[in-house]
C-alpha cells in the first residue's frame, strides 16, 4: 500500500474502522468508545495495533484520532462516565480487567506487563494530538515498569504491585 500509494487500500481500512467501531458498540459490546469489561491485553489489541496503523498510514484522519483519545481519555480518568482505571498515587493501573463499566477490584494490586499497551495507547494518542497529557501519563505507568526492570540484583519482574514488590 505504502509502495504504490494505492488509495482504495486505506478507503477500506477506514471503512472497516468506521464498521468496527459500529459492530461493537451496536452489539453493547463497546460503550463510550470502549469494551465494557476487558483485560487489558487483549482488550487494547484494537486501538494499539489497528490504529496504530492507521495512525501512520492516514495520520489526519479524524476517527482515528477520535477512537484514540476515546480510549486514552479512559486511562488517565478524564471522562467522568466511566470509573477510574488509573490510580496516581502508585502509578498503576487499578486491575488486569477495566472496561467503561467499572475497573475488577481482585487484581488490584498487581499490574502485568500487558499494562504497557496502555502506555503505547496513551503515546498513541499523543502522537495524533500533541496533547502533553497523554505523553504524561504514559511516562508516568511506564516509569514503574522500567524502575522494577532496572533494580540491580533482580530477575526481570513478572508484575509490579502497589508496595513496589514482586509478587509471589
Amino acid at each position: 500500500m505504502l509502495a504504490s500509494g494505492d488509495g482504495l487500500v486505506v478507503q477500506f481500512l477506514m471503512d472497516m474502522q468506521e464498521q468496527t467501531a459500529s459492530h461493537f458498540t451496536g452489539r453493547g459490546l463497546w460503550r463510550h468508545g470502549y469494551w465494557r469489561m476487558q483485560e487489558a491485553h487483549h482488550g487494547t489489541e484494537y486501538f494499539e495495533l489497528f490504529l496504530g496503523f492507521m495512525s501512520r498510514v492516514a495520520p489526519r484522519h479524524p476517527t482515528t484520532t477520535a477512537q484514540l483519545v476515546d480510549v486514552a481519555e479512559h486511562m488517565g480518568n478524564w471522562n467522568t462516565g466511566v470509573p477510574d482505571w488509573f490510580d496516581y498515587s502508585t502509578g498503576l493501573f487499578r486491575s488486569l480487567y477495566f472496561g467503561t463499566d467499572g475497573v475488577r477490584a481482585d487484581e488490584s494490586e498487581l499490574n502485568m506487563p500487558d499494562h504497557l499497551r496502555c502506555a503505547n495507547v496513551l503515546m498513541l494518542a499523543h502522537k495524533v494530538t500533541q496533547d502533553s497529557k497523554y505523553l504524561e501519563l504514559a511516562d508516568s505507568s511506564a516509569t514503574r515498569w522500567a524502575d522494577a526492570v532496572c533494580r540491580q540484583d533482580a530477575p526481570l519482574p513478572i508484575g509490579i504491585t502497589c508496595s513496589g514488590g514482586d509478587p509471589e
